[in-house]
């Protein structure tokens, strides 16, 4: 079996060094969520790339009401340390560990 360079098995690839790409419509919808749940329109100029969308995403992405509700009161009670960003700027892959190993059921 011969086997051939990947470039040719791929096919012509759009060069990304140097050049902006758009945002996904994956990327972009998370965007909306996020502003949508903020009360404020996504800005224009996060829109224009993937890299900037990418940066206001992480930059404003936070933990959900219901998320925090449960990370609160695990922290009230004492049971977690305050997770960082607390607290109201909890990351939602924080919320989401804590809160998987507060939940994990015992076998």
């Amino acid at each position: 079996m011969q086997q051939r360079p990947l470039r040719a098995l791929l096919g012509p690839q759009k060069e990304r060094a140097g050049e902006p790409t758009a945002p996904s419509a994956a990327q972009l919808a998370l965007a909306v969520a996020i502003a949508e749940r903020q009360g404020h329109p996504l800005p224009d100029e996060a829109k224009s790339t993937a890299t900037a969308l990418s940066g206001w995403i992480d930059a404003n992405n936070f933990a959900s009401d219901s998320q925090m509700k449960w990370v609160a009161k695990f922290v009230d009670e004492g049971k977690i340390k305050k997770p960082k960003g607390y607290p109201d700027k909890v990351k939602p892959k924080d919320a989401k560990a804590i809160l998987d190993k507060m939940f994990k059921k015992k076998k």
